[in-house]
């Protein structure tokens, strides 16, 4: 757009803020003359090859004015860049939720509460385009940028969009909200220069206003106010940090008050080489004749899949006989230095559902404490269990069962 210019600064980062265009002139954001002011910039989204989004909750939680507790609560996505569409480009990945805790989660290893594929665009601009149906990202259309030049000052409006869970039982509710955005400027910071957009936004919502919600939830009202960072160099991220009051006023006339701090974080990353990362692991197990494990690129990342793990029959108590292997597995982990692993349990299709989906849970965890214990740090860890739902043999035959109670150890982009 302005290439042909004279006495414009372009900047191209790979990520957010792919393009601030420092402008070179006196005056307001444009003048009579039309002259852009010296300080005005330009921010516009990036068409980044890997995009990772990480949010992180502390909350205290009040319920009828009496106080319920300090909560943690993460959400993660890495999003590969699928092309462009229509004025968007295309992002796609799983998307996890954490389960809420009481620790904190940078400690731990975090269960997972939900493991979603989505595929999102995302316009020059910031905004989303995605089903109203859809319950994550739990921040949707947040920042929205204008389509002009903006000074220090300069304010501007737009539509965003927040998933709420009060209960953090999965019952979602879609809330819209209009927010106000001023410009601050460029400030000096322990990192460098960045930019500094301050926001702030009222949550309203009331039964009918929504594509999803939690049918007993009846009213929300809440205040927002919010601090965005920009690194002003050639490995853009975003950080923002909001500072909210909300209350939720539910049909039994329970009324729930939270107050606290999200900060999210928007991220350029070069992702893992998951061909030369498999390859390599393959060969090193090969090598080292580390037995009935094998490496699988998967959507998610690359795959260790630990089969016929032998544990005492309808627990998560490993046998001796497998200490051996997961040891050698922590050799491998070790090298590979992951920063994040999804540990899934998987049992064979016997007994209930929810006994399988607690077992294979059980287990998965059983051996992330072996790994631990070795010396891998709990926070790389993120576990789920997902029962007899994925069976890689057949579940007539002991043969079959047995190879279906398997671990996966899944090294994620980050």
């Amino acid at each position: 757009m302005f290439k042909n210019i004279s006495g414009f600064l372009q900047r191209r980062n790979p990520f957010f803020i792919l393009l601030i265009i420092a402008i070179f002139a006196a005056g307001r954001l444009y003048s009579d003359d039309d002259t852009p002011a010296d300080d005005a910039v330009l921010f516009s989204f990036g068409n980044t090859a890997t995009l990772k989004i990480t949010e992180r909750s502390n909350v205290r939680v009040y319920e009828n004015k009496a106080y319920k507790g300090l909560t943690y609560n993460e959400t993660r996505t890495v999003l590969k860049n699928e092309g462009f569409d229509d004025g968007y480009s295309i992002y796609a990945g799983n998307y996890y939720v954490y389960e809420a805790s009481k620790n904190d989660t940078r400690l731990i290893s975090n269960p997972v509460d939900l493991n979603e594929y989505i595929e999102i665009g995302i316009s020059d601009r910031g905004v989303y385009r995605l089903p109203e149906t859809e319950s994550v990202p739990v921040l949707q259309s947040f920042p929205v940028f204008p389509d002009k030049e903006i000074s220090p000052g300069d304010k501007w409006r737009d539509y965003g969009v927040r998933i709420v869970d009060p209960t953090g039982e999965g019952r979602y509710t879609r809330v819209k909200f209009y927010c106000e955005y001023r410009y601050e400027g460029i400030q000096e910071s322990s990192t460098g220069p960045r930019h500094v957009i301050n926001a702030q936004y009222a949550l309203r919502y009331k039964p009918g206003d929504t594509s999803i919600n939690d049918p007993n939830l009846k009213q929300i009202s809440g205040r927002h106010v919010i601090n965005i960072y920009i690194d002003d160099d050639d490995f853009a991220s975003i950080f923002i940090r909001d500072k909210l009051d909300e209350q939720y006023i539910y049909n039994d006339g329970t009324v729930a008050e939270h107050s606290g701090f999200i900060l999210t974080w928007y991220d350029d990353i070069a992702g893992i080489d998951r061909g030369r990362l498999a390859e390599d692991t393959a060969e090193r197990l090969k090598n080292e004749k580390i037995e009935d494990v094998e490496v699988i690129e998967k959507p998610e990342g690359v795959a260790l899949s630990i089969n016929n793990l032998h544990f005492i029959p309808d627990s998560d108590v490993l046998l001796p006989e497998d200490e051996g292997r997961i040891n050698s597995l922590y050799a491998v982990l070790k090298d590979a230095a992951p920063s994040k692993v999804l540990v899934v349990g998987h049992t064979a299709d016997v007994g209930t559902k929810d006994s399988q989906y607690k077992l294979s849970r059980e287990r998965a965890l059983a051996v992330i404490n072996k790994l631990t214990n070795l010396g891998m740090a709990p926070s790389v860890f993120i576990y789920e269990g997902r029962g007899g739902d994925e069976p890689v043999a057949d579940n007539s035959t002991e043969e079959g069962r047995a190879r279906n109670r398997r671990v996966e150890l899944i090294i994620l982009d980050d």
